[in-house]
């Protein structure tokens, strides 16, 4: 008689039977842990930073009919995740207020991922519990960031959805395409997870039509650029300019991202560890591929034996799980590169919800007798790190202000957590109340005339603002002209909020429309800028002016400007 299996479908689970079924019960109850652990944990952490805020003032405007635009008087994208943004909008027509759109969107995203999981790993109950609940719960950035009103939770879904594509016997190409455009427009620089496994997927293409099938699934994210070349005359998210074209050497950017590395590492051991996980994977299946290729016959050169190992990698039968670890490691020097944020921890959440994914598949595959024989000095390791994890708890929530990284969830939790005991709520915080001082002499104005203000933190500050109150960002996050021009100090900066000069008469033009005020040169700029950013969308002078603009006809003015003033050193 054959032997009747052990394996159980996950609607076993649930199935009544009076014959009391312990082995049963301890995976159905570790499948309960799995989602009440990490849901519980998101909770008991759940906030809205002061930078969620930004979007909410595009999305109140555009509820009202002036568009996507953050300042009324002009079309600029000041978001960098534009997925997200369409995504919150429901909710917000539901609720009418930030805070609990974010929970509700944020705590949504984190459930759908949940049960995704469980329902893959339903057979291997305790390897989820393990090796992705109890980490994730362990790591403030995942925590924190689950929430924040930042485009994360979704960024975490999107990747385990192409992840699980990746993994699948047979990888539907069209559709991963698709998920890899719903993450680019979640957040751009995300598709440092997503390309490597494309190349694969179309290297290992037996036919020749892969590339259409990658261009027809990533239909939306070009559509997208389209209409925000249409719309804002530019294909970039305004921040890009803001943070990235400041006039801060290379290497500077690159020693800051040092800096952040190391405070996540000095910080936070439990998120290093899972940030290191994925480079022992690497190494291991990669000495496989090595042993393969040198015990077999191939060129005498070393640019044929580089050729003849990356066959071997494309056509290994676990090539999609390196693919996933290269894009991991990728992503982690793209962060050194930019500088990494302002934020502690934030730029790493997509990397660590990647490998908790990579480490997951890795030892739910492997052979019963190899998981027991790793599972005594792996849950030992990480019964000490909860005891680190407790002991060192205020020790990690300090992050020095000097290297420019901070805890943002500390520094808003009083105002901006879910579960703080002081009663106070977003609007209580200091710049939301300016801003509805502010907004008191808007109200009064007629509707054609704006107030135009300087302010420098603009989240809170934005969203509160009345929509005829214009709000000129010292940070260049939201202004296009400002983005484009170099920082006060090229050696006084701070990652993240690299501050502008205001030059003289800009906003007295941005209020009047007289650029009679500013710099002659800067003046000529600005009106190619200001066609561009607030002229008729269709208009043969915008037309006409965006091409010059990115011909560089323009670029003079900005140059002789930055000489005469002498910014930025």
């Amino acid at each position: 008689m054959a032997k009747k299996s052990k394996t159980l479908a996950a609607s076993d689970l649930l199935h009544y039977d009076p014959q009391f079924d312990f082995r049963r019960f301890a995976q159905l109850f570790a499948l309960i842990t799995v989602f009440t652990l990490v849901f519980a944990a998101v909770v008991s952490r759940a906030w809205i930073a002061e930078d969620g805020f930004i979007s909410f003032r595009v999305i109140d405007n555009l509820l009202d009919g002036y568009g996507l635009r953050w300042n009324i008087d002009e079309r600029v994208q000041v978001f960098t995740h534009p997925l997200w943004l369409f995504v919150q909008i429901p909710f917000y027509l539901m609720a009418g207020d930030p805070f609990p759109t974010i929970l509700i969107s944020s705590l949504l995203c984190i459930s759908i991922l949940l049960c995704m999981m469980i329902v893959r790993y339903h057979q291997r109950p305790w390897v989820l519990l393990f090796c992705f609940a109890v980490p994730y719960s362990l790591s403030l950035p995942l925590l924190e960031f689950s929430t924040s009103g930042l485009e994360n939770p979704l960024t975490f879904l999107l990747l385990t959805v192409f992840f699980f594509g990746i993994t699948r016997p047979k990888a539907d190409i069209t559709m991963l395409s698709f998920c890899g455009a719903l993450i680019g427009l979640n957040r751009l620089d995300t598709l440092i997870f997503v390309l490597p496994s494309l190349l694969l997927l179309w290297l290992r293409s037996p036919t020749g039509g892969s590339a259409l099938k990658v261009l027809k699934g990533m239909l939306p994210f070009f559509l997208w650029n389209l209409f925000s070349f249409i719309y804002y005359g530019f294909m970039l998210p305004n921040t890009y300019y803001a943070k990235l074209h400041t006039g801060v050497k290379t290497m500077d950017y690159i020693a800051q991202g040092y800096i952040y590395v190391q405070g996540i590492f000095h910080h936070d051991p439990i998120s290093t560890l899972i940030i290191l996980a994925p480079l022992p994977i690497l190494y291991f299946m990669m000495s496989r591929v090595l042993k393969q290729s040198r015990a077999s016959k191939h060129g005498n050169s070393w640019k044929e034996d580089l050729c003849f190992f990356l066959c071997k990698c494309i056509a290994h039968k676990d090539a999609n799980l390196i693919a996933w670890s290269v894009s991991i490691v990728g992503y982690i020097f793209y962060v050194v590169y930019v500088g990494g944020d302002f934020m502690a921890g934030r730029f790493f959440t997509p990397v660590l919800i990647a490998s908790l994914l990579l480490l997951t598949e890795v030892v739910a595959n492997l052979p019963m007798k190899k998981r027991k024989e790793w599972a005594r000095p792996y849950l030992f390791g990480l019964a000490l790190l909860v005891l680190v994890r407790g002991v060192t708890i205020g020790y990690w929530d300090r992050y020095d202000w000097k290297s420019g990284v901070i805890n943002e969830w500390i520094y808003y939790h009083d105002y901006c957590w879910l579960w703080n005991d002081k009663g106070r709520i977003p609007s209580d915080y200091d710049w939301a109340k300016w801003a509805l001082r502010d907004s008191m002499k808007a109200k009064l104005m007629p509707s054609n005339e704006y107030l135009v203000l300087q302010f420098n933190n603009v989240g809170l500050y934005g969203y509160f603002s009345h929509k005829q109150v214009v709000v000129v960002d010292g940070h260049a996050l939201t202004d296009p002209l400002l983005a484009r021009l170099p920082i006060r100090r090229i050696h006084e900066w701070r990652i993240g909020h690299f501050m502008r000069v205001i030059p003289d008469g800009y906003l007295y033009a941005r209020e009047k429309g007289d650029t009679s005020r500013m710099q002659k040169d800067l003046a000529e700029y600005y009106k190619a800028l200001r066609t561009i950013t607030a002229g008729h969308l269709l208009s043969a002078e915008r037309i006409k002016t965006m091409y010059l603009w990115y011909w560089g006809y323009y670029d003079h003015y900005r140059d002789a400007y930055i000489k005469a003033a002498d910014i930025g050193v």
